[in-house]
């Protein structure tokens, strides 16, 4: 058997598919049929479940599609355990505190939101999270006003709930301040940034404070 490191983007994919459906075990949904959707850092899938045995209370909320989630693989090194979690942590509360239409975690049988799944086919062990899925389409054309409105009106509310919300100890996540996007530890530095000239480029449109050519970039 090949070795992880020498296979094709197919032919990781096809190990990490094994990786996944041993995650759905670790969540109670051995019969749950999984379907590809990207990987792009995280590796995630479209679950549709066959059974409500571990489906937990979301199941009936109109912002949900019933038994469909999304399963995140996360990719090792990008993110720390603690931010991940904080991260699952307050969609949880969204979830339980408003009406937005945010993916709301799925907990495992044992209470946790974020489970470590191992393979031999595959060399590290990763984490694994599962989310509803959020009831929706792509809008790839026809975008109106309507539609920018609501993006203020989740702005908003993820502003006025993260106003009110105690954190809870040991909360962390990345801060997309100036330090944030463009200082020496900067986390979406491998997002933003595909090559050096990319980098100067967006630096160069900030020292003019020009916005516009900033996102052209």
């Amino acid at each position: 058997m090949k070795d992880y490191q020498d296979l094709t983007r197919k032919g990781r994919l096809q190990r990490l598919h094994k990786l996944a459906s041993a995650a759905l075990s670790a969540f109670g949904m051995e019969d749950a049929a999984i379907e590809f959707v990207r990987d792009a850092g995280n590796t995630t899938y479209r679950v549709h479940a066959k059974s409500l045995s571990n489906s937990g209370k979301r199941v009936d909320d109109d912002r949900y599609s019933t038994n469909q989630y999304v399963l995140r693989m996360h990719e090792p090194g990008y993110q720390s355990d603690a931010a991940i979690l904080s991260e699952l942590e307050w969609l949880e509360a969204l979830g339980r505190d408003t009406d937005l239409a945010v993916p709301c975690p799925m907990r495992a049988p044992d209470g946790r939101l974020l489970v470590e799944v191992s393979i031999p086919d595959v060399p590290k062990p990763r984490r694994v999270s599962l989310l509803h899925w959020v009831k929706g389409s792509l809008l790839k054309k026809g975008i109106r006003p309507a539609h920018f409105k609501s993006a203020g009106r989740l702005m908003a509310g993820l502003h006025t709930h993260s106003s009110q919300w105690t954190l809870p100890p040991g909360f962390t996540r990345p801060r997309y301040d100036w330090n944030g996007l463009y200082g020496d530890n900067r986390p979406l530095a491998k997002v933003f940034f595909a090559t050096e000239s990319a980098e100067k480029m967006s630096l160069r449109a900030l020292s003019q404070r020009s916005l516009c050519a900033l996102w052209l970039y």
